[in-house]
Protein backbone atom coordinates (compact mmCIF):
# COMPACT_ATOMS: atom_id res chain seq x y z
CA UNK A 1 0.00 0.00 0.00
CA UNK A 2 2.99 2.25 0.36
CA UNK A 3 3.59 1.51 -3.01
CA UNK A 4 0.39 3.28 -4.18
CA UNK A 5 0.19 6.00 -1.49
CA UNK A 6 3.76 7.00 -2.98
CA UNK A 7 2.77 6.46 -6.89
CA UNK A 8 5.65 3.79 -7.49
CA UNK A 9 3.46 1.55 -8.91
CA UNK A 10 0.62 1.74 -11.74
CA UNK A 11 -2.73 0.84 -11.38
CA UNK A 12 -6.24 0.56 -14.07
CA UNK A 13 -9.15 2.73 -13.48
CA UNK A 14 -12.54 1.03 -12.82
CA UNK A 15 -15.63 1.44 -15.08
CA UNK A 16 -19.07 1.82 -14.63
CA UNK A 17 -20.54 2.83 -11.05
CA UNK A 18 -16.80 2.49 -9.78
CA UNK A 19 -15.65 4.94 -12.45
CA UNK A 20 -13.27 7.30 -9.79
CA UNK A 21 -12.26 3.60 -8.17
CA UNK A 22 -8.52 1.68 -9.32
CA UNK A 23 -7.58 -1.80 -8.97
CA UNK A 24 -3.99 -2.90 -8.42
CA UNK A 25 -3.22 -6.39 -8.75
CA UNK A 26 -0.08 -8.07 -7.25
CA UNK A 27 1.04 -10.93 -5.89
CA UNK A 28 0.26 -12.29 -1.87
CA UNK A 29 3.49 -14.03 -2.05
CA UNK A 30 6.56 -13.21 -4.12
CA UNK A 31 7.60 -16.04 -6.31
CA UNK A 32 9.01 -16.09 -9.26
CA UNK A 33 6.75 -16.90 -12.30
CA UNK A 34 3.54 -16.58 -9.83
CA UNK A 35 0.01 -14.85 -11.40
CA UNK A 36 -0.98 -11.31 -9.13
CA UNK A 37 -3.68 -13.19 -7.28
CA UNK A 38 -4.81 -9.95 -4.99
CA UNK A 39 -6.11 -6.61 -5.75
CA UNK A 40 -7.06 -3.71 -3.60
CA UNK A 41 -9.90 -1.55 -5.02
CA UNK A 42 -8.59 2.25 -3.85
CA UNK A 43 -9.69 6.09 -4.93
CA UNK A 44 -7.00 9.02 -4.33
CA UNK A 45 -7.77 11.34 -1.41
CA UNK A 46 -6.00 14.62 -0.33
CA UNK A 47 -3.67 12.68 2.41
CA UNK A 48 -3.16 9.11 1.11
CA UNK A 49 -5.50 6.34 -0.42
CA UNK A 50 -9.38 5.63 0.62
CA UNK A 51 -9.54 1.85 0.87
CA UNK A 52 -12.58 0.30 -0.84
CA UNK A 53 -11.86 -3.58 -0.97
CA UNK A 54 -9.04 -5.81 -0.87
CA UNK A 55 -8.38 -9.47 -1.20
CA UNK A 56 -8.30 -12.59 -3.78
CA UNK A 57 -8.95 -11.44 -7.23
CA UNK A 58 -10.90 -14.84 -8.00
CA UNK A 59 -12.75 -15.65 -4.62
CA UNK A 60 -15.36 -14.06 -2.93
Amino acid sequence: MDDLVDSRVESAPLKYDLSEWCSFHFQHHRARGAKADTRIIYRRTDDGIQVRGFGHRHLP
